[in-house]
């Protein structure tokens, strides 16, 4: 497989996986009673979509590590690596720590006990850590695109409109459930439109070098 196929391959994997966690995300803890919430916590629904969530951004990582072909790309992606390390636990603990919390809830039938989300979502060092990965995904992925962009090399119109989705990570957040899910969507067809614009290259008479959409 050409590097150029490979990073396509990540970059469409990763967009499908961020498209598929609010689709799949039960939406119970944002505005229902007690027992919603704890529904929701204890679907597997919930831990399946929190997985596709981090694996969007391990192949969002990988993809970008494998299309870096210059100083500034390699360092730009370096951090995108780093912030995903840092944003990852916090998954985990949505995952399957509230999943717990939530059979607890309904098997005891206290739904009461998924109010204790609060603390373990609210957790200085969970949400320290959570905030600085999004802020260096958000800015290495910014950097990556802004690097190809500047070379005018295909792709990267694309991948600077999921760079500014990426950035609005963390604000999204803070959105009522339908935002949240074009939110998604959207970066999912950023992600796949930058995908099909590096196969494109790949295909192209002569081209066999490294993700040569991604030079800078």
């Amino acid at each position: 497989m050409q590097p150029t196929t490979r990073t396509a391959v990540l970059a469409l994997g990763s967009g499908l996986a961020f498209a598929a966690f609010p689709l799949l995300r039960p939406w119970g803890d944002t505005g229902g009673g007690p027992l919603d919430m704890a529904a929701a916590f204890a679907s597997e629904w919930w831990v399946a979509a929190h997985v596709s969530g981090m694996l969007g951004w391990a192949l969002l990582a990988a993809a970008l590590l494998s299309g870096a072909n210059g100083t500034g790309t390699r360092r730009a992606a370096a951090a995108v690596a780093a912030g995903v390390a840092a944003l990852l636990p916090y998954y985990g603990a949505e995952a399957f720590a509230l999943h717990v919390l939530g059979e607890a809830a309904l098997a005891t039938g206290n739904p009461a006990l998924a109010a204790l989300e609060e603390p373990i979502r609210a957790d200085p060092w969970a949400m320290t850590l959570f905030g600085t990965g999004l802020l260096l995904a958000g800015v290495g992925v910014l950097a990556f695109a802004v690097l190809a962009r500047r070379g005018g090399v295909r792709g990267s119109g694309v991948l600077l409109g999921g760079a500014v989705l990426i950035a609005l990570y963390l604000p999204q957040f803070f959105a009522p459930d339908v935002v949240r899910v074009a939110h998604g969507l959207l970066l999912g067809l950023a992600l796949a439109a930058w995908a099909v614009a590096l196969l494109r290259t790949a295909g192209a008479p002569g081209v066999d070098r490294p993700a040569p959409a991604l030079s800078a």
